[in-house]
């Protein structure tokens, strides 16, 4: 069996997690029975991914110090559990011939594939030194970088604790930009913004960014400007759970082309008030009223409709329909994996629809009769799932 994903150590610390304490921080110090099952269970788990390379990957995030790499090393491992359980045979990060992109996880069982791309949301907190210290990456970078046919925008997903190379940075975003074609860009973004702008995340150590590539017209084009023109924080004033997830699944949705079998996000959403109105914004587009200004007699009374910026539900027919379905749960955590439900939103509009992949999940329908989304319960509780005692761990 792998090693334990955790130290070897006697544990007396009864302390409750500290404010911002990283989970993995929490779980490896806390004494206590109902904290050695949960570990027991990771390490279990973890003991079940077959693929050593995968296993590395997985141990390094887990063990990473910061909350991001846990909660998306914790929710791959969770998903290949329960859809081993489910009967799936898996490979991970499997490679495909025509991109050298790969996908977390091929499931295959009774004759049927299906891809499956895991990711999360993620809200970190800056404080002033880790602001400092992404304010330099951000000056470095437009030092080393000039506006020619793009300019930059980052997303801040996670703040490292020492300053990154930027040299290879900005060397392999020079080379990504040299491989984007401005003029097509701007052809696709007049029919969807989201198409008319590619990203690319990047990872060193415990630092995340995500860079958006933004298209110039003609005339604003040439040498000569700083290149990140916009930077959003990870802190923020509004909560808004819909932006960080319809960001995130676009940008996966867009990450393999058109594939020879069902493709299926699965995303942890870490906002603390994400909830089923959310994951309907972001897949069939956001709500609104339409009314008429200055509208005289006879005219239609006002109406809620849907903006056309959902993931699939565009001005101009369904959009994306190489994603299946999208697998959703919502901060999902070790203790809680005995009572969390997630959901299956399936598009109505895919190229090839999946079927109840695993018992565990919800299922979501848009009814298109009737304009509503048709929800059917799981065939199992997850603590019969994944065979743990009702109430686990407390027992």
């Amino acid at each position: 069996m792998p090693e334990s994903l955790f130290d070897d150590l006697y544990r007396n610390d009864v302390r409750p997690a500290l404010f911002d304490e990283p989970t993995f921080g929490f779980l490896n110090r806390r004494a206590g029975a109902r904290w050695q099952r949960v570990r027991d269970l990771l390490d279990e788990w973890f003991g079940r991914v077959p693929d050593e390379e995968a296993r590395a990957d997985l141990r390094g995030r887990l063990r990473s110090g910061t909350e991001v790499d846990f909660r998306s090393a914790f929710f791959e491992l969770y998903c290949h559990e329960a859809l081993r359980r489910a009967g799936w045979g898996l490979e991970h990060h499997p490679r495909l011939a025509h991109t050298s992109r790969r996908p977390d996880l091929r499931a295959s069982r009774g004759g049927i594939i299906t891809y499956v791309e895991v990711t999360t949301t993620s809200t970190p907190r800056l404080d002033e030194a880790a602001q400092a210290r992404l304010n330099t990456v951000i000056d470095m970078i437009n030092d080393r970088m000039e506006v020619d046919q793009f300019m930059l925008g980052v997303e801040v997903l996670d703040v490292g604790n020492a300053a990154p190379a930027t040299e290879p940075l900005c060397a392999r975003l020079q080379a990504w930009l040299a491989s984007l074609d401005a003029d097509q860009l701007i052809t696709l973004g007049s029919r969807d913004a989201d198409d008319g702008i590619e990203a690319l995340e990047w990872a060193q150590g415990s630092w995340r960014l995500v860079f958006e590539a933004y298209p110039l017209q003609p005339d604003r084009r040439g040498p000569g400007g700083r290149i990140i023109g916009t930077l959003r924080p990870a802190e923020a004033d509004v909560i808004d759970d819909v932006t960080p997830l319809r960001r995130r699944l676009t940008a996966k949705a867009k990450a393999y082309g058109e594939l020879d079998a069902p493709f299926v996000i699965a995303i942890d959403a870490v906002g603390e008030f994400t909830e089923d109105r959310d994951f309907i914004s972001a897949l069939y587009g956001t709500p609104a009223v339409l009314y008429y200004q200055n509208a005289g007699p006879g005219a239609p009374p006002p109406a809620s409709i849907r903006q056309f910026d959902g993931l699939w539900a565009r001005r101009h027919g369904w959009h994306h329909t190489q994603v299946s379905a999208v697998l959703a749960s919502t901060r999902i955590t070790p203790w809680t994996v005995g009572s969390a439900v997630p959901t299956l939103w399936h598009h109505p509009g895919a190229d090839l629809p999946v079927n109840e992949i695993c018992p565990l999940l919800r299922q979501a329908r848009l009814d298109l009769t009737r304009g509503q989304i048709q929800y059917d319960a799981p065939e199992i509780t997850p603590h019969e799932f994944f065979e743990l005692p009702e109430g686990w761990p407390e027992r």
